[in-house]
């Protein structure tokens, strides 16, 4: 129950959600006999000095190496991966994205280029909670020409996002999909969890991902489509941490309530707003986290790959008391996330929807969508009275140990 205080969940650690020793890029998986018999070997010595800290992570990865290892028939391929690098490469890339991913995606004609402009420039990221994208291939022992790529965007907070994954025709429905998640997983040890979407409607897609360990963690209803929705499915790669506490919530403080523009704030005092309202939910929201908003955010122009943002800040008096930014997304679905109050103030909810729906005026939104740190249990209810549905539950997507809640509200609702 949505009312419930988030301290009473205690999640058990799942045999996919523990830590994984890390592997190099000249990792390789094959499905010989003899690998699979030499891997039982080194399970059978290694188990009697079960007490070592390292030989008991060793032990518990070992189940996933070996079911990596029946993937494939026998005779089949060495499977790594590497960073792309060549022209080659990026056409191909662009050419299995536009036949395969952009006919679920409206609104994305650029993204193939934007997503390879800002692998080759690793500091240029416009998103405030994106670090760094990177595009994989996978390759295997006997042919220089990828069978498949994925990108993976590095989050603040520890998570990293995979997606779009796409695979050569000749390779698809192969059941490689699998081992290829896998191993850019392990390229990433320090990663806290992984994640990705789909649409609901491709099913070899979920099936994948469920079989690497991945579950679904929301289903967004008619997100980037009338007719379809998207489905989010996630993986935490250390262990799970327990939940905070209901997040005390002050009562409404007296005064004028006021929402400004983002912009209009000085710098150290947007800094500073934004760093007192969500560090409790959100980690590494430092200057770069605000400065990325406030650059995209200088127009009222909206850049869908280079996402267009506002922030909205209320305040009673001279005391800020929530913070909401807005971005606009393909399809005409509006986010608003980041969305925290520090009171119980209806008035200050509805000012700062209106701001959030009144930023970008010649984008007229079909869908709403906000994260709501579930311990803010105040928040989720007037959300929930205003029509916003709950579409799922996000395990730790920005802090260790805070879930998120995602609740949707269509136009007309």
């Amino acid at each position: 129950m949505v009312g419930a205080t988030a301290c009473d969940v205690r999640r058990q650690t799942s045999d996919d959600e523990r830590p994984r020793p890390p592997m190099n890029t000249s990792s390789q998986y094959s499905d010989s006999e003899s690998s699979k018999k030499d891997s039982s070997l080194r399970m059978q010595r290694v188990a009697t000095s079960a007490g070592n800290p390292a030989t008991q992570q060793l032990l518990e990865y070992a189940p996933r190496r070996l079911a990596l290892l029946t993937q494939f028939p026998r005779g089949g391929p060495r499977l790594h991966v590497a960073r792309l690098l060549h022209v080659s490469q990026v056409e191909l890339f662009k050419e299995l994205y536009n036949r395969y991913v952009k006919p679920s995606y409206p609104e994305s004609d650029d993204y193939a280029a934007f997503v390879v402009a800002r692998h080759f420039a690793p500091g240029a990221a416009d998103g405030y909670f994106t670090k760094k994208k990177t595009i994989w291939c996978l390759h295997d022992h006997r042919q220089f020409v990828p069978l498949g790529f994925t990108v993976v965007t590095e989050k603040r907070g520890g998570s990293i996002k995979f997606g779009p994954t796409v695979l050569i025709p000749e390779r698809r429905g192969r059941g490689i999909g699998s081992a290829f998640r896998l191993l850019v997983e392990s390229m990433y040890p320090e990663a806290r969890k992984a994640y990705n979407t789909l649409p609901d409607d491709n099913p070899a897609a979920l099936g994948y991902v469920l079989k690497a360990g991945y579950r679904v963690e929301a289903h967004l209803a008619g997100q980037y489509r009338e007719e379809g929705g998207e489905l989010v499915v996630g993986k935490l790669l250390k262990p799970a941490t327990i939940p905070p506490c209901q997040a005390p919530v002050g009562q409404r403080i007296p005064g004028r309530l006021i929402v400004k523009d983002g912009n209009e704030l000085v710098a150290e005092t947007r800094w500073r707003i934004v760093g007192e309202l969500l560090r409790d939910s959100y980690d590494e929201v430092d200057s770069g986290f605000v400065d990325a908003i406030e650059r995209t955010s200088r127009t009222n122009a909206v850049e869908l790959s280079g996402k267009s943002k506002r922030l909205c800040v209320a305040f009673r008096g001279h005391i800020p008391v929530g913070v909401l930014v807005a971005t606009p997304k393909r399809g005409h679905a509006l986010k608003c996330s980041p969305f925290v109050l520090a009171s119980t103030d209806t008035e200050a909810f509805e000012q700062l929807l209106r701001c959030a729906y009144s930023a970008f005026p010649t984008r007229i939104s079909r869908k709403t969508y906000i994260h709501v740190p579930y311990n803010h249990t105040w928040l989720i209810r007037e959300a929930r009275s205003r029509a916003f549905v709950v579409e799922g539950l996000l395990r730790e997507p920005y802090r260790p140990g805070v879930d998120m809640l995602v609740l949707g509200r269509h136009a007309g609702a």
